[in-house]
């Protein structure tokens, strides 16, 4: 959210419905979105979640505590990169970064 208040732009998350879009991807068991947590000592520095397909899995979003000690090391691109090596050990052939 803080990312969004910087920028001087609209938090998706804090539209109608988004939150339980994703807490309902989470908890159904015939979902392919996972949802991914990197945490230093008790706490989470990074989420990021990812959709699932036949041979692609598709980062939809990243995020990091920008307030965490370890914030200067990229926790958000660590746990990317933890992601794309749990991919290709379960056979994913393609990984989508998304938009850009």
């Amino acid at each position: 959210a803080s990312w969004f208040q910087t920028r001087r732009w609209p938090n998706p998350f804090d539209e109608p419905g988004v939150l339980e879009f994703f807490a309902a991807l989470a908890l159904d068991p015939a979902s392919r979105c996972e949802l991914w947590h990197l945490t230093v000592g008790r706490s989470v520095t990074a989420v990021a979640g990812t959709i699932l397909g036949r041979s692609r899995a598709s980062l939809m979003f990243v995020s990091y505590d920008p307030t965490s000690p370890v914030a200067p090391l990229s926790p958000g691109i660590r746990l990317v990169r933890e992601i794309i090596d749990d991919a290709s050990r379960r056979s994913y052939t393609e990984f989508d970064f998304g938009l850009g």
